[in-house]
């Protein structure tokens, strides 16, 4: 599925779920202003979770640096829900958001893993940015642009100076991270 198809059924499901919630209300008389905005965002909140479907999974594949050196990486995506506190609302309500992990194999069992710290998803360039953190190597930048069942894009470790390109292909989730093994 290429990434406009993917949008138009986001789009078409929008439009689907908005006649519903307005049929539904007109049937049962008109929601008060604070039911209809939590109406509103509880509709917000489904439609970024199919959003982030879109990218959620696991990926495994390969990170050239300019040096030439190759690595082997797994990049597990998965949807989380966030308290998100709504003005006028009395309980946050839970919008989804993208969580994980990228593991760098630096040998056959030598592996550093950064935890997804923050993730944004815009669903119209199908392009995710990524910030991932390490205790040690600090901060990892992540800009990767999804077609099909791939993710290409660059990396870099501003603490390390070091960089490099990402080649990645979704694969079955696997239990070790290993991308499908």
């Amino acid at each position: 599925m290429r990434g406009g198809s993917g949008l138009r059924v986001i789009q078409l499901g929008l439009l689907l779920l908005g006649f519903t919630v307005l049929g539904f209300g007109c049937a049962q008389g008109s929601l008060s202003d604070r039911d209809s905005r939590l109406e509103q965002s509880r509709l917000q909140a489904e439609a970024r979770r199919r959003e982030l479907q879109l990218v959620a999974g696991e990926y495994a594949g390969s990170s050239v640096q300019p040096n030439g050196a190759t690595h082997e990486i797994v990049l597990r995506l998965t949807i989380v829900d966030s308290p998100t506190v709504v003005e006028g609302q009395p309980e946050p309500i839970l919008m989804p958001g993208l969580s994980g992990f990228a593991r760098f194999y630096l040998g056959t069992n030598e592996y550093i893993v950064f935890a997804i710290d923050k993730a944004a998803f815009d669903v119209l360039n199908s392009r995710v940015e990524l910030v991932a953190v390490h205790s040690e190597y600090k901060e990892l930048l992540i800009s990767l642009v999804r077609v099909e069942s791939e993710m290409n894009g660059t990396w870099t470790a501003p603490s390390m100076s070091v960089s490099g390109t990402i080649h990645l292909t979704q694969v079955p989730l696997s239990s070790d991270g290993r991308g499908g093994e």
